[in-house]
């Protein structure tokens, strides 16, 4: 349960900006991790090959 004073400290739905109602596209919130992995898995692979070709 929300105290009283939290209750009123928190904004009614009339106070909230307005919405569409339209989801969040998943992949607009992940591309920039997508991109970071993508980039740490094709380093990996770099340094597995460079190290097979360097024995």
């Amino acid at each position: 349960m929300l105290s009283p004073d939290l209750k009123n400290a928190l904004p009614t739905t009339d106070e909230l900006p307005c919405s569409d109602d339209t989801p969040v596209d998943n992949e607009d919130q992940n591309f920039l991790p997508n991109i970071l992995r993508s980039l740490l898995l094709a380093r990996g692979k770099y340094y597995e090959l460079l190290m097979i070709c360097h024995y």
